[in-house]
């Protein structure tokens, strides 16, 4: 098992998928330093119970996604904002807290087989068309449109931008494979996004 920083979030994060996020607190402005002048990368992982800003009091999910740093701007605020990119689903081991809160946890890769698109997925690949098609879209969105090279990018990019509530996220986090993640998004897109 590798040793990742960990980061718990309201959001989830997914492989194939881009991400803002603003840090601010001590800990998390060390993790960017650490990770960016090593080249390395670290886990975000759904925030289950707990306040983000209170480490001690957090319970977080078993499973997370693996991310690198693609860019950083320093706010006027004072506030860091950084674009990262989803690489992998992880399953998170032992964990432990550093002195000022910071999270780190053994972290075991979670691959899974590449699943053709088939004839099933037509409305879900039409719908990210369709998505990708749109102005508001198409110019600056976490969907970062593409080719869908198989059924497990669709799954990821159409998690990461539905307006899915964090139970849903987290369901197609732990789901144990493509076809499961797209199952599950044709059925709460037919029960209007309702998990």
């Amino acid at each position: 098992m590798d040793i990742f920083p960990i980061f718990p979030l309201r959001m989830t994060a997914f492989p194939y998928a881009n991400l803002s996020l603003r840090v601010f607190e001590q800990r998390y402005l060390r993790m960017t330093c650490e990770v960016m002048k090593r080249q390395q990368c670290f886990v975000i992982t759904p925030l289950l119970d707990g306040a983000e800003g209170s480490p001690d009091e957090q319970q977080f999910a078993q499973v997370g996604c693996l991310v690198r740093v693609d860019d950083f701007h320093k706010q006027a605020d004072g506030l860091l904002e950084l674009e990262v990119q989803g690489l992998e689903r992880v399953n998170i081991g032992r964990r432990w807290q550093e002195a000022d809160g910071l999270w780190r946890g053994e972290v075991e890769r979670w691959p899974e087989a590449e699943e053709p698109l088939g004839v099933d997925h037509g409305c879900l690949i039409e719908l990210f068309e369709a998505m990708c098609a749109h102005p508001l879209i198409s110019r600056d969105s976490p969907v970062r449109c593409q080719q869908l090279p198989n059924a497990n990018v669709l799954s990821w990019k159409l998690g990461s931008c539905l307006p899915l509530p964090p139970v849903c996220q987290l369901q197609l986090l732990q789901a144990e494979s493509a076809t499961q993640r797209l199952a599950l998004i044709h059925s709460w897109l037919d029960h209007d996004m309702e998990c």
